[in-house]
């Protein structure tokens, strides 16, 4: 019998069929799961993030107490807002006491979405100097949206450096990640005294390649 529940939040223009996968695997360790689609256009959309934080966590979604939430990289955009829109109104709608961390904290910065699509569409990589040219879009984007890069960054690591324990499935080999932020993120969380659980298994698995080259270990660390 399936006793836990956990929310996976996909990475960017993940399908559902992929993000099954990983609720399947969640299923053999005895987890009900539901899945939540992020679309990358939404997810990095100033405006998109204005209305999940006004709504907050939609009802489809409600109806579960959820033992963990589960981001996989981007996904974070999408969760950052519902919890955000939760502390506003004092509430709880997700009720997890735990967060693993896959590919992920991925900081709402535009240098990172920057790294991200470089690396994830082909022949933007040709193009010189193709890192800063993205970065300076989406800068542009947002500040024509109103968004305040750095005050809405403070209040992201605010939000995200809460009591629950943290299972961070990582890898250094992982170029898409800020890795000296996410040192940082760690820190603050160990002095808020909370748990953290990282491993060194995944060395050369590089962005969302965790499970696909280390099964055992991955499935370990959903076990913590």
């Amino acid at each position: 019998m399936l006793t836990k529940n956990v929310l996976i939040f996909g990475w960017f223009g993940a399908s559902k069929k992929q993000l099954n996968k990983f609720g399947d695997l969640y299923k053999k360790i005895g987890y009900n799961s539901n899945i939540v689609e992020t679309p990358i256009l939404e997810s990095i959309s100033y405006q998109n993030w204005k209305q999940w934080k006004k709504y907050g966590l939609p009802n489809r979604y409600k109806n579960t107490k959820y033992d963990r939430v589960h981001i996989f990289s981007g996904g974070i955009f999408q969760y950052h807002n519902w919890i955000l829109h939760d502390k506003i109104n004092k509430i709880d709608s997700f009720g997890h006491s735990s967060i693993v961390f896959d590919s992920s904290p991925f900081f709402p910065l535009s240098n990172q979405v920057s790294r991200y699509s470089v690396n994830v569409i082909p022949y933007i990589k040709n193009i010189p100097k193709s890192d800063k040219i993205i970065s300076n879009i989406v800068d542009k984007y947002w500040k024509i949206n109103k968004y305040q890069q750095f005050e809405r960054f403070d209040e992201f690591t605010n939000n995200i450096n809460c009591g629950r324990k943290k299972i961070l499935i990582i890898s250094k080999n992982d170029n898409l990640l800020d890795h000296n932020l996410i040192e940082k993120q760690i820190k603050l969380w160990k002095n808020n005294s909370t748990e953290v659980i990282r491993s060194n298994d995944f060395i050369d698995s590089n962005h969302l390649k965790h499970y696909k080259l280390y099964p055992e270990e991955y499935i370990d660390m959903l076990l913590k």
